[in-house]
């Protein structure tokens, strides 16, 4: 509402019937037609004839349109069947109205007061039914027709279905989760159909604190059109919960859009275009995200991990990477741009953290390192992570060349952003030697995490720290 007087007056110019064929005129071009359903009106539909109005609302909208869609949840059958029959009666009141407008209406002779209220959760459909039930034995008529009610028959009234993200059909566990724990959850819903679900405990290296911003910026995303998966909020509204084990231990649990593809292990220069160009879509709906967050691996602490590491650490990892880090760790930190575009970027888009279909980017994925920084620093971590083959040794101009032009077809660098990437390019590869060195030295030999090669990143740092590969990055 606070950003309501930047939109134009709206203006009513059709009224019709929703269960038919909507069409509504052309009156104004717009980038985006969304379709406004208020109320939970959607829940007197039964499954199939939701479905068919959704589709009649899907061509209302058009090929990039929007739904905003009320609809009421599931919940517990007390609370449920005490707000469909109140004790105050004004549902009672409501219900028996009917009759009143089918007098008045049609002519018939019902007498309200003959009709008692029912109100019931059906658990098989999951709805809330309303009925008048007979109170004695009566014939009614109706358009002509003599209809006869023995005492306690009913007519339904209404039907509300409440919709929630289905029952339970089966939970598999994703060894691919490190810092987490993660489930494909499958669920079926009242129409038959299946959706999958992943559900994430998080454990104790995430701080829960920062859990809200990592969830409402997939959501602030998700909204605008970038291939990030949904957070599936509950029914109180909230994007996470706290689940408390046998063990006394309080977890968080989240609930998050499945996405389709797979991710790519030797990618094409059409897929790092795609990728490029998702990425600049992320950050120009970053852009209006209102929440922060510091980044917890800037320079200062690329220091305190390779510091923790010791001389005599990194030797043992490489007997070159002491000298490496000492000629590159000094520049970067004197010379790190302040005055470049910030906005909140992923900082980790690896592609084992991007699905794909084909050359198509059908999620990005894993955003728990995002913060706030230098939006070209994102580009230059994306480079880094996809330009190169996994040893760091070969880099690729075709896959670096797509990446760029994906990116800058939809969000053009600047003079001064482009000039920085190779600066950039350099911190990127020493933030994750910098990681990748502190826990090959502190990962317990028996742990169950494979330890990533640091030097992956030392070659790549030494690829971009070379004069020859200045125009790597050049227009």
């Amino acid at each position: 509402l606070h950003r309501a007087q930047e939109y134009a007056r709206p203006e009513c110019h059709h009224c019709g019937d929703f269960t038919g064929e909507l069409a509504v005129p052309d009156v104004r071009q717009a980038a985006r037609r969304v379709v406004y359903f208020p109320g939970s009106t959607i829940g007197n539909f039964c499954p199939r004839e939701a479905d068919v109005l959704l589709g009649r609302i899907a061509r209302l909208a058009g090929p990039g349109g929007g739904l905003l869609l009320g609809a009421d949840l599931r919940k517990s059958v007390a609370v449920l069947e005490r707000a469909y029959d109140d004790a105050a009666g004004v549902t009672a009141a409501f219900n028996r109205n009917l009759l009143v407008r089918i007098n008045r209406e049609l002519g018939a002779d019902f007498d309200p007061a003959s009709f008692r209220h029912r109100a019931f959760y059906n658990a098989e459909d999951h709805c809330i039914e309303m009925h008048l039930v007979s109170t004695r034995d009566q014939t009614v008529t109706l358009v002509g027709e003599r209809i006869d009610f023995a005492a306690g028959e009913s007519v339904r009234t209404e039907r509300s279905h409440k919709y929630d993200v289905g029952e339970l059909v089966s939970a598999k566990g994703i060894a691919e989760g490190i810092s987490n724990s993660n489930w494909l959850i499958e669920t079926r819903t009242i129409d038959g159909s299946c959706h999958r679900f992943i559900l994430t405990m998080y454990e104790a290296r995430t701080d829960i604190g920062e859990l809200p911003f990592f969830l409402s910026l997939l959501d602030h995303l998700a909204e605008r059109g970038c291939p990030v998966p949904r957070t599936i909020h509950d029914r109180d509204g909230a994007a996470f919960r706290m689940h408390e084990g046998p063990d006394g231990a309080k977890k968080a649990l989240a609930l998050i859009e499945f996405l389709p593809g797979v991710s790519v292990t030797l990618p094409t220069p059409g897929q790092a275009r795609a990728v490029g160009a998702a990425l600049a879509q992320v950050h120009l709906a970053a852009a209006e995200f209102p929440a922060t967050r510091a980044n917890s691996l800037g320079p200062a602490d690329w220091q305190q991990l390779l510091g923790d590491c010791g001389a005599e650490g990194l030797a043992a990892i490489d007997p070159g990477l002491p000298a490496l880090i000492d000629r590159e760790l000094p520049s970067l930190a004197r010379d790190w741009p302040q005055d470049l575009p910030r906005s909140v970027i992923h900082a980790d888009l690896f592609p084992d953290n991007v699905l794909m279909l084909d050359d198509a980017v059908t999620g990005l994925i894993d955003f728990y390192f995002a913060c706030t920084d230098i939006v070209a620093y994102d580009v230059a971590v994306t480079h880094a992570a996809w330009c190169f083959d996994a040893s760091g040794t070969r880099f690729d101009p075709a896959l670096s060349r797509a990446l760029l032009e994906g990116y800058q077809a939809v969000r053009p660098l600047s003079a001064e952003e482009r000039a920085a990437l190779p600066l950039l390019a350099r911190g990127a590869a020493m933030r994750f030697l910098a990681t990748r060195a502190y826990d090959w030295m502190h990962t317990p030999a028996d742990a169950l995490v494979t330890r990533k090669d640091p030097m992956a990143f030392a070659r790549r740092l030494a690829f971009y720290a070379d004069p020859a590969n200045a125009g790597v990055f050049a227009a």
